[in-house]
């Protein structure tokens, strides 16, 4: 796979471009892909953070094997989002209390849960 095909299956996974750069731009807050420094066939992935940090640098040898490494991670950002955002449809929502209000002759009010 190249970056092209990646972005292409990407796409139909409907990942958020704004995850990721595939180009080399350093954008805060993304996954790198990245054709490394002056190694033939380098390519590095990783993550930066707003201020321009990098986090969990892999490197590879050649772009088939970054491009479907970087692919399974979007892949498994995306189940991960989606088992959070269904996680409230799990949760049981508490039945309301019913309540009677009684007032007495004397301007007593009692209160009875149904």
């Amino acid at each position: 796979m190249n970056r092209e095909e990646l972005k292409l299956r990407l796409n139909e996974l409907n990942i958020p471009e704004f995850w990721y750069s595939l180009d080399g731009e350093v954008i805060p807050n993304r996954t790198i892909l990245q054709k490394g420094g002056g190694k033939k066939g380098y390519w590095v992935v990783y993550g930066i953070d707003e201020r321009g940090n990098k986090s969990d640098v892999r490197e590879f040898y050649c772009e088939n094997e970054a491009c479907e490494f970087f692919y399974q991670m979007m892949k498994k950002g995306k189940e991960r989002e989606e088992r959070i955002r269904n996680i409230s449809l799990h949760i049981p929502i508490p039945r309301e209390e019913k309540r009677i209000f009684f007032v007495s002759e004397i301007g007593e009010i009692n209160v009875q849960k149904k």
